[in-house]
């Protein structure tokens, strides 16, 4: 094993599929790739070249991220891209 490679997540960590994670966050795949774009998003894991998923730990966190920010008032993602594409289509 190389000297840094990263540390192996504890033996009960999941890793879940495309499925399993719109099913836990709503968030279809399309929509999932464009937050993943712009860095709102976990990135997958590649097992292979077709096969991506995400360690359960990472989505969980994610998700008490979006009820955090719920909470201190934040507006939602959807609502604050919407926006700033109103903002964008409005000063052209």
């Amino acid at each position: 094993m190389k000297a840094n490679a990263p540390s192996l997540p504890a033996a009960d960590a999941r890793l879940l599929d495309d499925a399993q994670v719109t099913e836990l966050t709503r968030v279809t795949p399309r929509k999932r790739n464009a937050l993943i774009a712009k860095g709102r998003f976990p990135k997958p894991v590649w097992i292979d070249a077709r096969t991506k998923v995400w360690p359960e730990s990472d989505i969980r966190e994610w998700i008490a991220e979006q009820i955090a920010a719920r909470d201190r008032g934040a507006l939602p993602l959807g609502v604050l891209l919407a926006q700033r594409a109103r903002a964008k289509g409005a000063a052209n």
